[in-house]
């Protein structure tokens, strides 16, 4: 007995309306069995009622068999009244695998065979009838096309378990707490997970070569580091620094010298010019200035034992046949005070006048003005009053 199936359009529409998100694949089929009519050539009637075991296989191309992307799949004993015969496709062996192999099976033109086991015996061959029935991607208004065959369950995952589809506002991008399978703890610094609090360990940046005014600046070993003349004279901070001098002629006569009161503070007057002090002016663009004072004092020193002022200019203590003096600095930026330091000398008693050198580093600070031009000036404080030689230098460099 031979048969062929009536061309039908049932089965894309019976497609349509039964799938859904979180159940298998199914395809309804409905078909009509017809067979050649005895004594009428080219004619077809319905095959007698019965029962019927049927192969269902799928297939990418109309004809040949190495299209076969489904299948077959054997339903047996199918009812047949009237040479109307229906099954579901996909509820014996599933459409996974296929599916597996190829995730947009469904979205492009495939065309369905089907064999009818005449003897009721699976071990012999039977011919699948001919032509082939074509089945049209109506599916793809189903799947979205631009998902490209893919699931829900393929991109999401339901913090409660379960299907995604079925709750998708409890539902989370997949993988959303991994960075391609990994642990924010691979990346941040102490194994810590959470990337809002934690720092990303530095052999895991890979910083880029960074060009700063046509100026490579290399990361050999993720360290960043100036490649050789990237740094020209002109990229570097202007050198700015000023100084002044108070240079008196050395004499060992006490007259000579221009005397303080004592008492107070007062400037370092020039020996010649009174209107000269030791001051120094500079320009600076905000950054910390360096101040130092280098140079000797000149002190005539004498009996400690009279009662002439001008034998106790600083400071003056006596102990034993020593005596100890102690001068006192102050520098001021703009005339008020940034700075204010005491040094100490130790010496014998001599009747005549006595060079001490301020060590280097002695007398100096660093100061942080605004930008813009400073007066600086050192002053010294006499407690009883009396002439000294100062041979100074103010120095101020911005760092």
């Amino acid at each position: 007995m031979f048969f062929r199936p009536l061309i039908f359009v049932s089965l894309m529409l019976g497609l349509g309306s039964n799938l859904s998100w979180g159940q298998d694949y199914l395809i309804p089929f409905q078909g009509h069995l017809t067979q050649p009519k005895a004594g009428s050539p080219g004619a077809y009637e319905a095959v007698p009622d019965g029962q019927y075991d049927i192969l269902f296989a799928i297939y990418t191309s109309p004809v040949g068999g190495e299209s076969l992307a489904w299948g077959p799949e054997r339903h047996e004993d199918l009812v047949v009244v009237n040479g109307l015969v229906n099954a579901i496709l996909g509820s014996v062996i599933g459409f996974d695998q296929a599916l597996e192999a190829d995730r947009t099976l469904f979205s492009k033109a495939l065309y369905v065979g089907i064999t009818i086991d005449a003897d009721g015996n699976p071990n012999t061959a039977d011919l699948e009838m001919v032509p082939r029935q074509v089945y049209l991607p109506a599916v793809s208004a189903i799947t979205a096309q631009n998902l490209q065959g893919s699931e829900w369950k393929d991109f999401f995952i339901s913090q409660g378990g379960g299907d995604p589809a079925e709750n998708p506002d409890n539902a989370l991008a997949r993988n959303a707490d991994k960075l391609k399978g990994h642990d924010w703890s691979d990346i941040l610094v102490g194994g810590s997970n959470d990337p809002t609090s934690a720092l990303i360990r530095g052999d895991r940046v890979n910083i880029p070569p960074v060009n700063v005014d046509n100026q490579s600046i290399e990361n050999p070993g993720g360290l960043l580091q100036v490649k050789d003349g990237g740094i020209t004279q002109e990229k570097l901070a202007e050198d700015i620094q000023a100084f002044s001098n108070l240079n008196y002629q050395v004499s060992p006569q006490v007259d000579s010298f221009r005397s303080v009161q004592g008492g107070q503070w007062e400037d370092i007057l020039d020996q010649d010019v009174a209107s000269n002090v030791l001051s120094v002016t500079i320009a600076t663009t905000g950054r910390p200035v360096y101040l130092s004072l280098i140079g000797s004092a000149t002190y005539p020193t004498g009996d400690p034992l009279t009662n002439n002022p001008k034998e106790s200019s600083i400071d003056q203590r006596q102990t034993n046949s020593t005596s100890r003096y102690f001068s006192y600095y102050r520098i001021l930026r703009n005339g008020q005070s940034v700075y204010q330091a005491r040094y100490k000398i130790d010496g014998w008693n001599v009747g005549e006048a006595t060079e001490y050198s301020l060590p280097p580093g002695m007398i100096q600070t660093v100061d942080f003005p605004p930008a813009g031009t400073h007066n600086y000036k050192i002053q010294v404080y006499s407690i009883s009053g009396f002439a000294n030689a100062y041979y100074l230098r103010l120095f101020a460099m911005e760092l």
